[in-house]
């Protein structure tokens, strides 16, 4: 049994293929591999996977991902009945804490007011008995 290798309906000669096309992007200066996606804090020029290893966010301008959990724990200390143990941030910088109260019981004031100066805001809630799970993402700069 024998099988013909086609690309689409009809057999292309290499002359109709499509070509590679050059790329102007920078390449990464870590994998030199793919393309760099942001800028490192010692002016590197990162992709997307290479700054992750490297546990810097390059959607966050280059800030590392512990220091920002931890200026985060720091603003959202006093709203009430929250969990500061309990905030998780993504290797993109969006994330969740913990309220341990009901949605009802809470004042989102106070909770924008905490996130306020931090580059997040509130981005949805869930809700398993007795405690909200705030989610947060990154403010878009415009």
């Amino acid at each position: 049994m024998f099988a013909e290798t086609t690309a689409g309906v009809n057999a292309r000669t290499a002359i109709e293929a499509p070509q590679p096309q050059e790329s102007s992007a920078t390449p990464c200066d870590s994998c030199e591999t793919r393309a760099a996606d942001g800028i490192a804090p010692d002016g590197r020029s990162l992709c997307t996977a290479c700054a992750r290893r490297e546990r810097t966010l390059v959607c966050d301008g280059g800030n590392d991902l512990e220091e920002t959990r931890a200026e985060l724990k720091e603003a959202i200390a006093d709203i009430p009945d929250v969990d500061p143990a309990s905030l998780t941030l993504s290797e993109g910088g969006d994330g969740q804490f913990t309220i341990s109260s009901n949605e009802q019981e809470q004042n989102v004031d106070e909770i924008d007011a905490a996130l306020d100066g931090t580059g997040y805001e509130r981005d949805g809630i869930f809700n398993p008995p007795r405690e909200t799970h705030q989610y947060i993402t990154r403010i878009e700069e415009e």
